[in-house]
This record gives C-alpha cells, structure tokens and sequence, in this order.
C-alpha cells in the first residue's frame, strides 16, 4: 500500500476525518489553530482525549506526527508518534497501539504532578 499525498489542507481534513471514523463513532475533528507551519487538524474522542495531528515536512506530505494534548502542557512534554500516512485505518490502529497508552500514562503523570504541587 502506498501512502497518501496529502498536500493540501483539504485534503488533510478529509483524512483526518477518515481517521478519525476510524478511531471511534464518538470522534470529531476540528481546525487546528496552534500549528506554526504546515498543516493541522484536531481528533477529539469520545473521552475527551485530544491529539494533534500535523504535517510537519511540507516536502514529505505522506508523514505525519501526532500529539496527544495535555490539559497543561508547560509541566509536561506531550507524547507524540510520527506515522506515514498510509490509510486511515493504518493512522488509527497506530494511535490506539503507540500514542492512547502513552496519552494515558502523561495524563496520570500530570495528574500526580498537579496533585503533589498542590500538597506544597
């Protein structure tokens, strides 16, 4: 299989969309506004887990990298995982395999922080 050509921002948003049927009936996407260059689009599940999912090569628009968003991520870096852009299906199955266990062990870290500086 080989990977899409995702080189416009149209044609991102519809991947992501695909993808984002793919995760789950309970997902949605949005714009992506914290994106400095490139493309972007947001993934927003049904638990409220955000990632971000961006282009950031504009010269190899079949990779992308994806964030999972942390409620405060000045305390913490958010986890990532860089994928090509294979199909949709394949995008999906790599977040809930790589970045859902790592978006879960970031929140519980930062969870633990917030509560230990609390205590202080």
């Amino acid at each position: 299989m080989t990977a899409q050509e995702l080189t416009t921002q149209e044609q991102l948003d519809a991947f992501t969309d695909e993808v984002a049927r793919e995760l789950g009936t309970h997902c949605r996407t949005d714009r992506l506004t914290d994106v400095e260059s490139g493309r972007g689009r947001l993934i927003i599940d049904g638990d409220g887990r955000a990632l971000r999912l961006y282009q950031p090569n504009e010269h190899r628009p079949d990779r992308l990298k994806i964030y999972a968003a942390l409620p405060d991520e000045t305390r913490m870096t958010a986890p990532s995982i860089r994928v090509t852009a294979t199909s949709a299906r394949h995008v999906a199955r790599e977040i809930t395999r790589r970045l859902y266990p790592l978006h879960t062990e970031a929140a519980q870290q930062a969870a633990e922080l917030a509560a230990h500086q609390q205590e202080e």
